[in-house]
């Protein structure tokens, strides 16, 4: 439940009324750290919030919008790590925590280290959830490092958005 109050903030930010989204939860306090909110709640916020803003790159500017330490003691492992790829590391072993359903893996292979995400569930993951994983793991990179860095790819097993340039702009990728 920790990113579902940035979630209706994020729609609130574009002058939409979050208040379909916030009905979802009834009384459950979702600034509590330790609430936990079931799958098919937190799916159906994403989906509302999705429909409510028209944003084909939801993930990606929810991610860009997170403060600084939106991810406690998770965001400090992957900061204080001796490198970048321990960071990716210690991120894709502790962001179980985060999520049920997102898990992360790295794999090396030659210089290139590989950040992999992947849906644990058989229903249909909302792409904007598996587009902000990976962006939030691409933000706090380059945030920990100063480095403009840029992946060499950027897969997801969900067909393309229409308009791509928000991915791309975020990625930097080249045309």
């Amino acid at each position: 439940g920790w990113v579902l109050p940035h979630l209706i903030g994020w729609v609130e930010s574009r002058n939409v009324n979050a208040a379909p989204i916030r009905r979802l939860f009834g009384r459950t306090r979702l600034e509590d750290p330790d609430t936990r909110v079931p799958e098919a709640v937190t799916e159906t916020a994403w989906r509302l919030a999705a429909t409510l803003t028209s944003d084909d790159a939801l993930g990606i500017h929810l991610a860009e919008s997170l403060p600084r330490g939106a991810l406690d003691l998770i965001e400090y492992a992957l900061r204080s790590s001796p490198s970048l790829g321990k960071g990716l590391d210690r991120l894709a072993r502790y962001g179980r925590l985060l999520s049920d359903r997102v898990a992360a893996r790295t794999h090396r292979k030659g210089e290139s280290l590989l950040f992999l995400v992947h849906d644990t569930a058989t229903t249909p993951l909302h792409p904007a959830r598996a587009e902000f994983a990976l962006a939030v793991a691409l933000k706090l990179a380059r945030d920990s490092t100063g480095a403009d860095i840029t992946p060499v790819r950027v897969c997801f097993a969900h067909p393309a958005p229409d308009n791509m340039a928000e991915h791309q702009r975020f990625c930097k990728a080249r045309g």
